[in-house]
């Protein structure tokens, strides 16, 4: 049985265009709404679908423009997509009643079905015979599910697929007391750029000549100086962590900034101890780039790119050291107990305590995700194996305290500060490990403020993907600007067209790009005709520019390490409010991954 919680997970986004379908009363395909009802447009549903397909389709519709499919093939049987939204509408202690017409083809075993109720109800489980159902191959079948809500629910709409098959959902329809749902238009996004609006835009761009670091000419990158002013702390983003231009562009303007900026401290999105052991090979000429950036284990960073920019690094330090890398991640506890293991490869207490604080990490991981599979989270468990991880942490820090100061440098690692500060900061790595991924933005921005403060001499370039850079309450940017205000910089990136690498089921492949379609950013942004720039968005805000009513009401491209079902998510807006600067490029190519 798989019981489901009507649970936000992923905001559902798909490709949306125009088909031929059928028109009934009350039709609202003409333009987008507020709740998406009728799958006429990208956003509100939230899916949790891994391994099924999920699309607009055009041509299978039983009202409007389009239909949402989702198609599943070779799963296991267990396998689900559900999809999901909370309504902002007055329906608490309220009859409610959903209709949905659904269309089905091969789903067997398996059940297609709805379900409406409020947020705080029992689990849905979709193999209930009671709720209604489609399976086999069906053509457009009208469902319907009924429900009475608690006094403090809030009203909640789903669907859901078991196993294999394809399955199309369209024109749902609510009604609450037996009143229908009014699921009003809401304003259309700007599409199209005048004469006029093109040249006041252009007042904030700052065309570039290249994202390749070529060597050549850097004259176009001279407004830097004036974009960072005296900023110690730099961050650049990325709309999708597999796209070779946004790569080499980010190591063109690292170049830079360390070259005539004065920037000397390199940080990545990865694990810190996994990063700065880079330096072994940047600084010290130890190994190789392939296997430098290799070393930091994840896809994204064992790259073609990312080995260039560290062999770049190891000629620049060259002569003397002049560039650290750094990182400020902390998926992994191994990394940081190996650092503690080395530290203190002669004390066999000190050996045994990891030992033991190495079992209780596993253990604590493989809880969380046992957890998550079940739905069911155990929380006296989890404080026990919490309790005994701090009293080991404990153990672990007085062993740190407690050695000499020679033993103590002898622990010193570039950019890592005094000794005794980077074991300490291995357990504050292992204490963040311990609690999760909710914190997550959190704890790279302390860890960043951390390299930082043991470099207080030192200007950052961070390098992030654009979800984590962002200036918005929560994220990694917002922390950091928060903590350093104007003395933090952050640029996003966006581009129209071309291909990504992104993490498929048997590892990294390439993907084509959605193209961006009127609403979005990217649509908007390629009628200026400029193939590569920089948009100061920080100069449109302190300028209150009127144009900034419309560009952040546009959606833009928000990808992460794994597919999702549109590249253009609703709610992914507000950029000015987001990025101090925004760096647009026409097109990018897949990122090459290394083959060692």
């Amino acid at each position: 049985m798989k019981q489901l919680l009507a649970a936000a997970f992923l905001l559902l986004g798909l490709c949306g265009s125009s088909c031929v379908g059928s028109s009934a009363p009350g039709d609202l395909s003409g333009g987008p709404t507020l709740y998406n009802l009728d799958f006429e447009q990208t956003g509100n549903w939230y899916p949790d679908a891994a391994g099924y397909a999920l699309a607009f389709d055009v041509w299978q519709c039983h009202n409007g423009r389009q239909s949402l499919k989702v198609t599943g093939h070779g799963l296991p049987s267990e396998s689900y997509a559900f999809f999901n939204q909370y309504l902002p509408v007055d329906a608490a202690g309220r009859e409610v009643c959903l209709t949905g017409w659904v269309r089905t083809e091969g789903v067997e075993p398996g059940r297609a079905s709805i379900w409406i109720g409020g947020h705080d109800d029992a689990d849905w489980d979709v193999e209930d015979p009671e709720y209604p159902a489609v399976n086999g191959t069906s053509d457009w079948t009208q469902l319907t599910v009924r429900a009475h809500l608690s006094d403090t629910a809030q009203l909640t709409v789903a669907a859901a697929l078991t196993g294999d098959g394809v399955v199309w959902f369209d024109d749902f329809r609510i009604t609450i007391d037996g009143q229908p749902l009014i699921d009003s238009l809401l304003p259309a996004a700007k599409t199209t750029l005048t004469r006029a609006e093109k040249s006041a835009l252009r007042r904030y761009v700052y065309p570039l000549r290249t994202c390749q670091p070529d060597g050549g000419d850097t004259r176009d990158l001279a407004v830097l100086h004036d974009l960072i002013g005296d900023a110690p702390v730099v961050a650049l983003g990325e709309a999708t962590h597999g796209s070779r231009e946004i790569f080499r562009m980010k190591d063109r303007l690292i170049r830079y900034l360390a070259e005539t900026e004065g920037f000397d401290l390199f940080s990545l999105e990865a694990g810190m101890p996994e990063c700065y052991a880079v330096n072994r090979y940047t600084i010290n000429g130890e190994g190789d780039a392939a296997h430098a950036v290799a070393g930091m284990k994840y896809w994204t960073w064992g790259t073609e790119a990312m080995r260039d920019l560290a062999e770049w690094m190891r000629g620049y330090n060259d002569s003397q050291p002049r560039i650290v890398y750094t990182g400020f991640d902390m998926q992994s506890g191994k990394p940081s107990c190996a650092v503690l293991r080395g530290a203190f490869a002669d004390d066999a207490r000190m050996q045994a305590t990891l030992d033991e604080l190495g079992a209780t990490l596993d253990e604590a991981e493989r809880f969380r995700w046992a957890a998550y599979a079940a739905g069911n989270y155990d929380e006296a468990s989890s404080e026990k194996i919490r309790r005994r991880a701090l009293k080991l942490f404990a153990q672990v820090e007085a062993h740190i305290a407690a050695i000499s100061d020679e033993a103590s440098d002898a622990c010193r690692i570039p950019g890592g500060g005094e000794g005794r500060e980077w074991l300490n900061q291995q357990v504050s790595l292992l204490r963040q490990f311990l609690s999760g991924a909710g914190e997550r933005d959190r704890y790279m921005a302390e860890n960043l403020l951390w390299i930082k403060a043991q470099n207080p001499a030192s200007r950052i370039v961070a390098w992030a993907h654009n979800g984590h850079v962002k200036i918005q309450p929560g994220l990694m940017g917002g922390y950091l600007r928060e903590r350093l205000g104007e003395d933090f910089r952050t640029f996003g990136f966006a581009f129209y067209e071309g291909a990504y690498t992104i993490l498929g089921s048997n590892g990294p492949v390439c993907l084509p790009a959605q193209t961006p379609y009127p609403g979005t950013l990217e649509y908007v942004l390629a009628q200026l005709g400029e193939p590569l720039f920089i948009l100061d968005l920080k100069r449109m805000r302190e300028a209150d520019d009127p144009m900034l009513e419309w560009l952040d009401e546009l959606v833009y491209r928000d990808v992460g390490s794994m597919p999702v079902g549109s590249d253009f998510i609703t709610g992914e807006s507000d950029v000015s409010r987001a990025f101090d600067y925004l760096i647009f490029i026409r097109t990018t190519t897949p990122s090459r991954v290394l083959k060692l």
